[in-house]
């Protein structure tokens, strides 16, 4: 963006302020490299300190808060405040600053009061859920209240205030670090149970003497129980030197200050806390089972405000500091015993998670400050750069910029029909990760005029990502961009491990076919449209958007839809998730973030806790099914039910291949028809639908060869395209070529794979696809390969295979992968082709 920023950041005395605090002028600095930024802080307190240590100028004022136990205290206080009022007039007259941000703390009232006189733009950034005195009086005549928690407008303007978060260290991709290296990193075993007790920098005295004399007890709970203990430094030595804790130290680790946070989170499976609104925001996004207690000398009692804004919800568990020796084993037991309530505690906390807290923040003052007219939406920037644009999210989105009429160009490791077809188009599209190429793309435009989306498949030793990562570019993820583009829409979004886009794509089909306005991201190309992004503009109202969710790197949790379905929840991405029980807790915080109506399939109805509607292709008790179902000249008849709805629509026919289609039928049907009961209109649909590429995709038919590519690379999903090929031609002989994907879901899943690939009277393994990925030791294709029943398998390379198909006789052949197996599938029908010519 264009101009100097000028910021005034005004607070601190803890870190609960301090930090908040450095991450908004980091936020700015990212965005403004260039941006002026002072800090005001209390003279003596710990802000002098850690401010300049993170490299930003800092004024002291002499002032200090009300002594509350020792009333002599305060008898210079009139004089400290008239003074801190004179400073904070110099200050603010000779740094002239765009806006004055308040983050708590001794300082910050009378800079925002003296600003406020002046007339200067103010923002408060209240952390707590029940705020103090001087906010509460300074809020009356600041321009913005951005809050932690919600239903703050009790306390403030209700015009004023913004949902933000507190700003806090990114824990987004802690489950991407390995367990095995977090325990490693703290001398902890990674396959025992970790309790963490973290109370605060400078330590909290009753948890460290409740831990100290519970200690045994605590690890009699079960076997495998081990501690992860910061003390604080008030208290490590005396700790550390206990003889009774020395003899348990194998299962112990005492630390003073615990500084890689990230690994300490990713082991623990409880955590105990203090209650600091800094603290609460990032246990939140942690999303870990939490005990909290309070520290009772906070003025105005915050913390405890604080965790009953979490226990009245049931997402944390509160204990009084003066009861935490009486009650942390009662309360440990139900949490290491209890795997329910320790999963409802986890999913519960992180519907308090506000990642991007620092971003909006900034956002807010952006709009106080001479910069905001240049403040963009996602749609207002003139070129477009795409970091992996081949991939089948990322072109989606660039179709959608692309259809706006804006300049659309990116970058891709390898070339793709879907790059190549944007090359077609005139798009610059790159294949060398080198900083030139952005700036070849870029030219002369302002850096702020260009927008980069990128996608966490991009390996973190990019050139381009990590220049433009310092740049001072305005760089999101995809799902930050896909969750941008349906803020204040309706949005419809289907999430599932499998089935997801097949039900997508229907749902887009639907609607189209019924006339509504609307816009939709798919993970696949629909046939009919030979696309991934539909559009059907009807009207000039804003149309719904439709978007598949994607559990990968949690982009789901972004979004807010208003419809939605979860089509499966089986054990993928556990290189993410690091367990199953972990990816249940995702979809459970996905499904409490559906506004409206949240259907599920009916097998995996008791793993979503929250309030939700069934569906299945069968009549079992399920909110919406499927019955009476038939095979028709090669059609699949079936009735649609939805009885809460008073809707039987009969006979509806789809080439649809496979029951578990008509099960995604009734999926897609149930959420479009909120948005039309068009019944004619809806079966007519499903007379033309075609289906997904790459989704049981027939590319060859004669009278004695079928084949047909699939996309599917999870175990379930393979078992149910070899199932229906099965049912369909069960004299047949089935031929199947798979190209694993990912070392990982191979190293996770080798025996699933192998039970569903055993389905098969013959079976070739391709070397595995890596995607993202390193090797790992000992993972190959061998290990699917050892798991397959079926006599007749082998490993060969993508050249074997074509000599392998020019000599022997193929009936029934399935690809199925999710790699660059798609571009075997044209040489394949090529020589399927020739094979039948000769034959001819």
């Amino acid at each position: 963006m264009k101009g100097q920023l000028k910021v005034i950041i005004s607070g601190g005395g803890t870190g609960g302020h301090i930090y908040p605090a450095l991450s908004i002028a980091d936020e700015i600095k990212r965005h403004h490299p260039n941006a002026d930024i002072l800090f005001v802080g209390a003279i003596g307190r710990m802000e002098m300190e850690k401010v300049p240590q993170k490299g930003y100028k800092i004024i002291g004022i002499n002032i200090s808060g009300i002594h509350r136990k020792n009333i002599l205290k305060n008898i210079l206080l009139p004089v400290k405040l008239v003074a801190s009022y004179l400073s904070v007039r110099k200050i603010i007259k000779e740094f002239n600053p765009d806006v004055v941000v308040g983050v708590g703390g001794y300082a910050s009232g009378p800079l925002l009061y003296m600003a406020q006189k002046m007339k200067i733009p103010t923002l408060i950034q209240e952390q707590n859920s029940f705020p103090g005195v001087t906010n509460k009086l300074l809020a009356k005549k600041s321009d913005k209240i951005c809050v932690a928690y919600p239903n703050m407008d009790k306390f403030f303007p209700e015009d004023k205030v913004v949902l933000t978060g507190n700003p806090v260290r990114d824990f987004g991709g802690l489950n991407m670090i390995e367990k095995e290296i977090a325990a490693h990193y703290f001398g902890l075993d990674p396959n025992k149970k970790t309790i963490l007790i973290i109370g605060g920098s400078l330590g909290a005295k009753s948890i460290n003497q409740a831990i100290k004399n519970n200690l045994q007890n605590i690890l009699d709970l079960g076997q495998g129980i081990q501690i992860l203990w910061q003390t604080g430094k008030y208290y490590f030595e005396a700790i550390y030197a206990d003889e009774k804790i020395k003899s348990v130290n194998e299962n112990v680790k005492v630390l003073s200050f615990i500084d890689r946070m990230d690994y300490a989170y990713r082991l623990a499976d409880v955590i105990i806390s203090r209650a600091g609104a800094t603290s609460i925001s990032e246990l939140a996004i942690v999303g870990k089972p939490t005990i909290l207690v309070p520290s009772p000398n906070v003025a105005e009692d915050h913390q405890t405000k604080n965790a009953l804004a979490l226990t009245n919800n049931g997402s944390a568990i509160l204990i009084k500091d003066n009861e935490i020796d009486s009650k942390i084993i009662e309360n440990l037991n139900s949490l290491l015993k209890n795997q329910n309530t320790a999963d409802f505690l986890s999913n519960s906390i992180k519907k308090f998670a506000l990642p991007d807290a620092a971003k909006e923040i900034y956002i807010q003052i952006i709009s106080l400050s001479p910069l905001s007219a240049e403040l963009k939406t996602i749609d207002n920037y003139t070129k477009y750069y795409f970091l992996g644009i081949g991939g089948i999210g990322m072109s989606a989105l660039a179709k959608y910029f692309i259809s706006s009429n804006k300049i659309v160009g990116g970058y891709d490791r390898t070339p793709s029909t879907i790059t190549k077809h944007f090359e077609e188009d005139g798009l610059d599209v790159t294949y060398k990760d080198e900083v030139e190429e952005f700036n070849r793309f870029r030219k002369s435009t302002d850096l702020s005029d260009v927008l980069v989306i990128w996608t966490p498949a991009i390996p973190k030793d990019s050139k381009m990502l990590n220049y433009l990562l310092s740049s001072g570019v305005k760089l999101i993820k995809r799902s930050e961009a896909l969750a941008d583009l349906t803020k204040g829409k309706t949005c419809i979004a289907i999430a599932g491990t499998h089935g997801k886009t097949s039900t997508t794509t229907l749902v887009a089909h639907l609607l189209k076919e019924c006339g509504v306005n609307f816009s939709a991201f798919l993970g696949g190309i629909s046939v009919n449209y030979n696309t991934n992004f539909i559009v059907n503009k009807t009207t000039s109202e804003e149309g719904i958007i439709v978007v598949e969710a994607d559990e990968f790197d949690r982009s789901f949790h972004r979004l807010h839809p208003d419809y939605g379905a979860i089509t499966a929840v089986e054990p993928d991405h556990l290189d993410i998730y690091g367990t199953f029980d972990e990816l249940k807790i995702a979809y459970n915080q996905f499904a409490n973030q559906v506004e409206k109506v949240l259907f599920v399939q009916k097998d995996f109805d008791k793993v979503i806790s929250t309030n939700h509607a069934t569906y299945s292709n069968i009549n079992n008790n399920s909110t919406a099914f499927a019955k009476n179902i038939e095979v028709v000249d090669g059609y699949y008849s079936f009735d649609y039910c939805f009885p809460d709805r008073g809707i039987e629509w009969k006979s509806i026919k789809a080439l649809i291949p496979g029951r578990h289609n008509i099960e995604n039928a009734v999926a897609a049907i149930s959420m479009v028809s909120f948005m039309s009961e068009d019944e004619n209109k809806i079966k007519s649909a499903f007379l033309n639908y075609k289906g997904v590429k790459r989704r049981f995709e027939v590319i060859y038919k004669s009278d004695d060869t079928l084949y047909v590519d699939d996309y599917a690379h999870h175990p379930t999903e393979i078992k149910v395209t070899l199932e229906t090929l099965k049912e369909l031609h069960p004299n047949k002989k089935l031929t199947v070529i798979f190209q694993p994907h990912l070392f990982s879901r191979t190293k996770d899943l080798a025996a699933e794979f192998g039970q569903s690939f055993s389905l098969a009277d013959e079976v070739i393994l391709l070397p595995i696809y890596p995607a993202r990925e390193l090797p790992m030791d000992g993972v190959s294709s061998q290990l699917i390969l050892d798991n397959v029943s079926t006599l007749s398998k082998s490993i060969k390379s993508k050249e074997e295979i074509i000599d392998y198909l020019k000599n022997n006789q193929i009936e029934i052949l399935c690809t199925l992968g999710a790699g660059d197996i798609d571009q075997m599938v044209q040489p394949i029908l090529s020589l399927l082709k020739q094979n039948k010519n000769e034959k001819n």
